[in-house]
């Protein structure tokens, strides 16, 4: 996976897209922090995606804006570790 790219997505189609693309498995996350302020919620932990030689693990943080009760935006990084 080239994490290099910027990639965005609009919409459950493009995000339903992303996913089958990327996640040929389910990933593994380990949840470090959650941290919830206002309309906003950011989660900060470790995420392990199976790629072509085995399981990879990043560092990943999402920040998820919230707007009338469903998420606007979301703004994830990630970083190999």
């Amino acid at each position: 996976m080239d994490l290099r790219r910027r990639q965005s997505a609009f919409g459950k189609n493009d995000i339903r897209g992303y996913m089958a693309d990327t996640y040929k498995k389910p990933p593994k996350f380990d949840v470090e922090y959650l941290i919830e302020k206002g309309d906003y919620m950011t989660a900060v932990g470790t995420i392990s995606l199976l790629e072509e030689n085995g399981w990879v693990a990043y560092d990943y943080c999402d920040v998820w804006r919230f707007e009338n009760g469903l998420m606007a935006e979301l703004k994830a990084f990630v970083i190999r570790k």
